[in-house]
């Protein structure tokens, strides 16, 4: 038993949740009467190896970077009693969809189902524990439909009021603790009403604070009345009518200081007021005034580093394209501008306006000259990577003195029986004539390369036959030359040469 893997694609998916700080959505859990084939890292797979049934997601929780879904198999869901040798979990992936994020191997604890309605009926539960990452949010379909244990229903009962005859339960679930306080309290306990009023004996004084009898009142207004009307008559004396920009000692010390008497600062007043004829020739001073229309069009003009935002301009296409230059008015510059994004609307990129291209696809130029998404993904362009001239000439090549493999398709399994190679200190070919009748979960070995033509890391091809039959093969840093199938096609017929970089 090798316990919990990720597989490669459920750590990919948790790379992509914690990139977008998204949640792992969990979609299902289910079992299988399969196994890992020998050599074979279950990180690989894509699915369980023998599917039997689906389980029922009852809890999900998660901790110390680590999420626990437990899920359930019982007897009233199975028709035909089997051994549970395998468990996956699964979860949604936003560009593959479902993928398979975790495998349990329990070969080394198989648990037997019985079928329903038979004499012994059994519900087993399993806790898969996985690594989800820095991922704070998890989801998953919890089943409606899920049992509980007898310790689980304990706890929640636990704590809970008996109900009594002729007695009603509260949705509030009213509690001993509760009933207890309230026995405590005495009758009346809460009928105080407190006085609109108080007697003032019962304020005790202080030496900030203190009580004014109202003779003392009536004495301190006196004095007030006295001390004002007094201060009063005093101030209006020493004024005496003057006017009132000269009845303060200020503006009278002022008045002195800045001139000598009075004459000098009347004649200084005086002397600094316009004539008529002075300010008939202001007046008419058009060079100083300006009219209305004139103080409308400055007030308009945009001070330089001024906001432009509520700026307006007319302006129209320009006939050419050209870049904007240095000092060009406002006018001209959209004018260009325009002309830019009227003539990508229209020629070759016109197509990436609007919604996103497909992702990962090579980009071509369809039959109306227009960017277009090919046919071609970017794994596929990658196939290219290392290539040094012209692929068919090096396929030619490689195709050229092939030699037979040590091994032949196992009995059963050949169409025409076929495996070649060719290599060079580069790369190197792998020619596999006829494959057919494998299904699905088979895990076969069909041959082993010599040292010299060996890869220095696992290669791996997935193939689909004409009928849909999916094949991966796996050619191992080791020299073996595994196959594997997928879904549930038999394969017919696979023909197929496979390149690679030693």
């Amino acid at each position: 038993m090798i316990g919990t893997v990720i597989t490669t694609k459920g750590r990919a998916l948790i790379a992509k949740m914690m990139a977008t700080e998204t949640a792992i959505a969990f979609t299902r859990a289910a079992v299988g009467t399969g196994s890992v084939p020998a050599g074979y890292d279950p990180a690989g797979l894509a699915g369980l190896n023998q599917y039997r049934m689906d389980g029922k997601i009852t809890a999900v929780s998660s901790g110390n970077e680590t999420a626990y879904i437990t899920f359930q198999i019982a007897s009233r869901d199975v028709e035909a009693g089997f051994v549970v040798t395998e468990a996956g979990l699964f979860a949604s992936d936003p560009d593959e969809g479902e993928i398979l994020y975790a495998y349990l191997d329990m070969s080394d604890d198989p648990q037997y189902i019985y079928k329903n309605g038979g004499e012994v009926n059994k519900v087993a539960e399993i806790t898969l524990g996985v690594i989800v990452g820095q991922i704070e949010k998890i989801t998953a379909v919890i089943a409606p439909d899920g049992l509980v244990t007898r310790e689980q229903l304990e706890q929640a009962l636990d704590g809970k009021v008996s109900k009594e005859e002729d007695k009603g339960l509260s949705s509030n679930d009213f509690t001993d603790a509760y009933r207890d306080k309230l026995q405590g309290i005495e009758e009346g306990a809460n009928n105080y009403v407190h006085p609109a009023t108080h007697a003032a004996g019962m304020i005790v004084q202080d030496a900030s604070r203190r009580f004014v009898s109202d003779a003392e009142k009536a004495a301190w207004n006196g004095i007030y009345q006295q001390s004002a009307g007094y201060t009063d008559q005093r101030i209006a004396g020493l004024i005496n009518g003057a006017p009132a920009t000269l009845d303060t000692l200020g503006e009278i010390a002022k008045a002195m200081q800045d001139n000598e008497n009075v004459v000098e600062a009347l004649d200084a007043a005086v002397g600094k007021k316009a004539n008529a004829a002075e300010l008939d020739s202001h007046v008419g001073n058009t060079t100083k005034h300006i009219t209305a229309q004139e103080r409308t069009a400055w007030n308009g003009k945009l001070n330089p580093g001024g906001n432009g935002s509520d700026l307006t301009v007319n302006f129209s296409q320009a006939a050419t394209r050209a870049n904007i230059g240095t000092g060009e008015s406002l006018k001209t510059v959209a004018g260009k501008i325009m002309k830019w994004f009227a003539d990508l609307a229209n020629g070759a990129a016109s197509s990436l306006l609007g919604a996103n291209l497909t992702a990962n696809r090579a980009l071509v130029a369809n039959g109306s000259g227009k960017v277009a998404v090919s046919e071609i993904t970017a794994t596929e362009l990658g196939y290219l990577d290392n290539a040094k001239s012209n692929i068919q000439g090096q396929i030619d090549v490689l195709n050229t003195g092939l030699t037979n493999v040590e091994g032949r398709i196992p009995s059963g399994y050949a169409v025409n029986g076929e495996i070649t190679y060719q290599y060079n200190a580069i790369s190197a070919m792998v020619y596999i004539d006829g494959l057919k009748n494998m299904v699905q979960g088979e895990y076969i070995t069909i041959g082993t390369l010599p040292e010299a033509a060996r890869p220095q890391g696992n290669r791996t091809y997935n193939i689909t036959d004409s009928l849909g039959a999916f094949v991966r093969i796996v050619i191992q840093k080791s020299g073996k030359i595994i196959c594997m199938t997928y879904n549930a096609k038999s394969v017919e017929n696979i023909v197929e040469s496979l390149v690679y970089t030693k």
